[in-house]
């Protein structure tokens, strides 16, 4: 893990507890994950692979942004989940897995935090 590493993109505006009229609209998150993807992208090659960690929204908006298909094509967009993709020969990124977060329910079953099965 980098400690030192200092975000490439900033949100305009500050995210509050409460509903306000203060939060980002999807337009704006839009073009802020066409900014993380034109500066995670920059320098790939054919071949290489990214993951992305996110939640929600960004989520739908990167798969959006790297492969060019609807929101709809990969489903319902959880909390904090990661998604993995590869970069084509023509210059695109292939979805590998898309919103996973299986690893909440695997992961966290060790010491003190249990996750229960939803019935």
């Amino acid at each position: 893990m980098d400690v030192t590493y200092e975000s490439q993109t900033i949100i305009s505006k500050p995210y509050a507890l409460y509903p306000d009229l203060t939060l980002e609209t999807r337009e704006e998150q839009c073009a802020r994950m066409k900014d993380v993807v034109d500066k995670t992208t920059a320098s790939s090659s054919e071949g290489d692979t990214i993951l992305l960690f996110s939640h929600g929204a960004p989520v739908t908006h990167l798969f959006e942004e790297l492969t060019g298909k609807s929101w709809k094509d990969h489903g319902r967009s959880e909390y904090c989940c990661y998604s993995i993709y590869k970069s084509t020969p023509d210059g695109g990124w292939e979805a590998i897995a898309v919103n996973e977060s299986k690893y909440l329910q695997e992961e966290l079953r060790g010491d003190n935090y249990v996750a229960e099965e939803t019935k």
